[in-house]
């Protein structure tokens, strides 16, 4: 017996859903460090040429997009809809985004190899909410 006629959510979603979680919680650290020591911060990043007040912005920034991360994994865990489209728009932005890197970053390997690993990831979360099947139909069910 499938997943969607058990009502169960597919393995992929639940996957895709702990991955964003993940990702949320590091974002919401990683703001809060920037918000919270940026002076320290800008010891160690002097080469930037930031200031501590644009640190404290992008520790703002970064902690509202863990915050807002969280509650898309949420979301996909419930079975949202909107939450999978949210989700699958941004792993599309991070898709060309890494094609982009992949040919603007030949040669910096480092750079390529986070770009070819960030584009992997984006096609994994792409395939396991719209093109897995069991996906669809627990989706479809929720409508």
């Amino acid at each position: 017996m499938s997943t969607a006629a058990t009502g169960t959510r597919p393995g992929g979603v639940t996957l895709v859903a702990v991955l964003a979680i993940i990702s949320g919680a590091l974002e919401v650290i990683f703001g809060l460090v920037f918000l919270v020591n940026a002076d320290n911060v800008l010891e160690s990043l002097v080469r930037t040429g930031h200031t501590t007040g644009e640190l404290q912005t992008i520790g703002v920034i970064t902690l509202a997009l863990g915050v807002i991360t969280l509650l898309l994994a949420w979301g996909l865990l419930r079975g949202s809809n909107v939450a999978r489209i949210i989700i699958g728009i941004v792993a599309m932005m991070r898709l060309i985004s890494a094609g982009l890197g992949l040919i603007l970053l030949w040669g910096a390997w480092s750079y390529w190899w986070s770009a070819l690993f960030t584009g992997l990831i984006a096609f994994l979360i792409l395939y396991l909410l719209f093109f897995e099947e069991e996906a669809a139909r627990w989706f479809a069910k929720r409508d």
